[in-house]
């Protein structure tokens, strides 16, 4: 899989970057201004609304990104209610015994 870059229009001027290495670098603990200060002084702000827009996402999704199913363990989704009415996909990890494994198989039968 290629590079994946966003094209960013900022008064008439468009640049582009990679928003992994952004990524990479804010998950890494870099602050959000001094990312956007690597893309030039005229371009920080749009990238600086850039992170700020998804910021959330990327916590959330590096929050469950070391969850994985193994021989030891089962990661189902869920879809799980907060308290504000919305919902959002959790993985569930469910240790793999008989007891699970014969349920997820009559139930993705049925």
């Amino acid at each position: 899989m290629g590079k994946q870059t966003y094209r960013v229009e900022k008064k008439l001027k468009e640049f582009e970057f990679d928003e992994e290495a952004v990524r990479e670098a804010y998950l890494a603990g870099e602050p959000p201004n001094a990312i956007a200060l690597r893309y030039g002084g005229n371009n920080a702000h749009a990238v600086a609304n850039f992170i700020s827009y998804r910021k959330q996402q990327w916590l959330n999704e590096a929050r469950y990104s070391r969850l994985q199913a193994d021989e030891i363990r089962i990661v189902l989704p869920r879809r799980v209610a907060d308290r504000s009415g919305g919902s959002y996909v959790m993985p569930i990890s469910l240790p793999r015994i008989s007891m699970h494994i014969a349920a997820l198989q009559e139930t993705r039968h049925v």
